[in-house]
């Protein structure tokens, strides 16, 4: 069995997009970055780029979108671009923006894949990845929801 290294880009890859609750022009940037750093939101907008860890610990709502928010600064409608970044592999990332949201593109995760794949995937073998493994069925249920 192979080892699973950590990932990041092979390079620098950005999008433009319209915020969906915001509808404001957003400029995005995707680029590598080190080992075991995890994914980041640089809010570029803001004096001192203040960055928030894609982190578990930095969701503070989640009605309608994702927000993830940290020393009062915050980036909302993350979730597609996570999903694509989840499911392509990606462990390693920085992502500067320039608006609270992340652009919707067309409401999937398509557009996100295609950014990343174009930027390309670089292994980081200097370090192994976090796997986890589900041993029992997990259930969440609301009423007959």
């Amino acid at each position: 069995m192979q080892r699973s290294v950590q990932k990041t880009l092979a390079k620098k890859i950005s999008c433009v997009g319209i915020g969906l609750h915001s509808g404001k022009k957003v400029s995005m940037a995707l680029l590598p970055a080190p080992v075991g750093s995890g994914i980041s939101f640089i809010r570029t907008d803001i004096p001192k780029s203040p960055i928030i860890e894609a982190s578990l610990n930095n969701v503070i709502h989640t009605k309608r979108a994702t927000t993830l928010g940290f020393n009062g600064v915050s980036v909302s409608t993350v979730e597609h671009l996570l999903s694509a970044l989840s499911g392509l592999g990606v462990d390693n990332v920085r992502i500067e923006i320039d608006s609270a949201e992340v652009p919707i593109m067309d409401g999937s995760s398509a557009p996100f894949v295609y950014l990343i794949k174009t930027a390309g995937l670089k292994n980081q073998p200097e370090a192994g990845r976090t796997c986890y493994v589900i041993r029992k069925q997990i259930e969440i249920t609301d009423g007959d929801k």
